[in-house]
């Protein structure tokens, strides 16, 4: 009886396929968390939170509806600011900010001056700073509602031009007794209208 040809076969080799990660790039070292770039990187997402948490806060609930309201009221200034007297105009800038053509919203000669003198009380705070703050934010001395003021003075900057921002100065600003705007003021101080008749 004959039996069939029987051929032995080897056993197969294993195939040792590449990891799914194997990039030519890729290190073989594992990343910690405390290594440099994920930790600059998580510590950068938290302060900005933080930020944005600590500038919502500051904020008043109707800030939209303000700001749109001031926007509105400075339109055509360059033109109205004109019928002002030009030495009201150098009176208020030589007493409230002297390089008020000459800054961006934040005068830095300013801010050295008030880091110097803040446990005095010395103001450093220039036209479009002290408008931000009497429009839309508080009068408590704390350096985040200084740096929310700093912020939004830039944006201002921005949106409208120095003379609209002088007028709406003149305009909003409380200059005693009960009086908001300079109109307002020099009729009840002066018994008489700063606009010409």
């Amino acid at each position: 009886m004959r039996f069939p040809h029987i051929t032995l076969v080897s056993k197969p080799k294993k195939i040792r396929f590449p990891p799914i990660c194997a990039f030519p790039f890729a290190s073989e070292k594992p990343v910690h968390f405390f290594s440099p770039v994920p930790f600059l990187a998580v510590s950068a997402v938290s302060a900005g939170f933080l930020f944005f948490r600590s500038f919502l806060k500051v904020l008043p609930p109707d800030f939209s509806d303000r700001w749109n309201q001031l926007l509105a009221f400075s339109e055509g200034a360059e033109t109205k600011v004109t019928q002002l007297p030009y030495h009201l105009i150098q009176a208020v800038m030589a007493s409230e900010d002297r390089r008020f053509f000459y800054h961006f919203g934040v005068d830095p000669y300013g801010v050295g001056r008030a880091v110097v003198y803040f446990p005095n009380g010395g103001g450093g705070s220039t036209i479009t700073q002290q408008l931000v703050k009497n429009v839309f934010l508080t009068h408590e001395r704390k350096m985040s509602r200084k740096f929310v003021e700093g912020i939004l003075s830039l944006i201002l900057e921005r949106r409208l031009s120095k003379w609209k921002i002088l007028y709406s100065y003149l305009n909003k600003m409380y200059w005693g007794h009960g009086k908001f705007g300079i109109e307002s003021a020099s009729l009840f101080l002066f018994l008489e209208s700063i606009l010409p008749s």
